[in-house]
């Protein structure tokens, strides 16, 4: 009964995800599905920097634009099939982010590592600007070839956000299994405590240059997935506004979870389509406020609290099992806790 119990919260979210298509109806909105979901990996990344490592990155947008230039220029310029083109982004940004990792991470860890990854950032985008020949410049690269894979093209919003959703689910897995494998445990001990790690055998360097590489390749999938999605790429790609945009994600769907940067990437979307008739700085003071909101009365996040909320509601439709062959009367009146057995129970019925 439990299992049954727990269980209806996980097909709901599946059946939900499978007919939002249809329920959101027009292909504007399904198209901000697909940027739901894209972003939602990009905060995935970012999480694995914020919530795994306990590290902070500014500029997780610099790998996240890598991704996106690398398979536009290898498939509109060069002629790869697209799924190469995004499998080479995904090398690329790892590539980018080990490199980042073993020279930054091995001195450099909190705050210096957050200025050292928004310096990064602010240069790409530089560069991404002026590089006109290999770039585009300022107007970036237009025609980039839809997603396709073994024949099916994503050319229509309902197409693309159904690739995206399966790239999510395959992502949420791998994710989930690599968090509780042996070096997802030694990431999470280093977020606890570098010494202590370090005292039973975790080397700290790699360990921590292998995760920011991981994350950083995770944020070129979703870039080149954008890039793919919208049919070009610019130099915004770099923009520091993304990178608030997934920290925003991070911080009010809850770190250190799957489903919280999910969640917040799904927030995220609504919140801007909602206000998207209104001026920036108006948009900005909404999410000024949810994020005041959310650190005050929420410091964990919302996904921590809404979890919360759900198994104690599973808790009184389905309470847990006792101890096998025995239950677990309340205390009796005179502060003795009375166990009876089922047997027992059994010769009273």
């Amino acid at each position: 009964m439990r299992r049954i119990a727990a269980a209806v919260p996980v097909v709901v979210v599946a059946v939900l995800a499978l007919l939002a298509p249809s329920i959101v109806g027009t292909d504007y909105y399904v198209s901000l599905l697909v940027t739901f979901v894209v972003v939602a990996i990009a905060a995935l990344s970012l999480d694995i920097v914020i919530g795994h490592m306990g590290q902070f990155s500014f500029g997780h947008a610099a790998f996240w634009g890598i991704g996106a230039y690398a398979s536009a220029k290898l498939t509109y310029n060069e002629g790869f099939p697209v799924w190469l083109g995004v499998l080479c982004a995904i090398l690329m940004s790892g590539l980018a982010g080990l490199v980042v990792g073993l020279v930054v991470l091995k001195r450099n860890r909190g705050l210096e590592l957050a200025m050292v990854t928004l310096g990064l950032g602010v240069l790409l985008a530089t560069v991404a600007g002026l590089e006109f020949n290999f770039t585009g410049g300022e107007a970036g690269i237009l025609g980039i070839p839809p997603l396709t894979f073994l024949g099916f093209d994503a050319i229509t919003p309902t197409r693309q956000y159904f690739f995206v959703l399966v790239i999510l689910v395959v992502v949420v897995y791998l994710m989930s299994r690599v968090s509780a494998s042996r070096f997802g445990r030694a990431v999470h001990s280093l977020r606890e405590g570098e010494h202590l790690a370090a005292s039973i055998g975790i080397r700290v360097a790699p360990t921590y240059a292998l995760a920011f590489a991981g994350a950083a390749a995770l944020g070129g999938l979703a870039g080149a997935l954008y890039g793919h999605t919208l049919g070009y790429v610019s130099p915004t790609f770099f923009n520091l506004t993304f990178m608030f945009e997934f920290l925003i994600m991070v911080v009010v769907g809850g770190s250190g979870t799957l489903g919280g940067p999910i969640l917040g990437a799904g927030l995220y979307v609504a919140v801007t389509e909602i206000s998207r008739n209104i001026s920036e700085e108006s948009r900005l003071l909404i999410f000024g406020v949810i994020l005041f909101f959310v650190a005050v009365f929420l410091p964990r996040g919302l996904y921590p609290t809404l979890k919360s909320g759900v198994v104690r509601l599973i808790d009184l439709v389905a309470p847990p099992p006792g101890p096998p062959g025995a239950d677990v009367s309340p205390t009796s009146a005179d502060g003795t806790r009375a166990v009876a057995a089922t047997g027992a129970r059994g010769d009273l019925g």
